[in-house]
This record gives C-alpha cells, sequence and structure tokens, in this order.
C-alpha cells in the first residue's frame, strides 16, 4: 500500500532543527509513515532563515 503524502510547513522543520534531541520531534516521527514533500517557498524560508543568522 502506498504511504500518504504530506506537505511540510517550515515551523515542522524548524522545530525539528531546534530540538536538541530530534528523535523527538513531529518531523522524525513523519519519514516513516509519510512521503514528504516541501514547498518551494518554504525551501526560500529556510534559506533565508539560515543566512540572515549568519550575519548576526
Amino acid at each position: 500500500m502506498a504511504r500518504p503524502s504530506i506537505l511540510v510547513d517550515t515551523s515542522i522543520i524548524i522545530e525539528h532543527l531546534r530540538k536538541q534531541n530530534r528523535r523527538k520531534s513531529i518531523l522524525y516521527d513523519m519519514v516513516g509513515d509519510y512521503v514528504l514533500y516541501i514547498a518551494t517557498i518554504v525551501e526560500f524560508e529556510l534559506y533565508a532563515g539560515a543566512v540572515d543568522r549568519q550575519k548576526q
């Protein structure tokens, strides 16, 4: 049976990256059960946030 698909939002990825124990994140729990996708805008937001943080 095919796994359901989910479009992952920026907040889910950021929550995962900020966790000290990433195995307790929502994203970690979804990996085996769903096919995960991100929108182009989410990719842009993540790159923009990473660049902005480095400039500070």
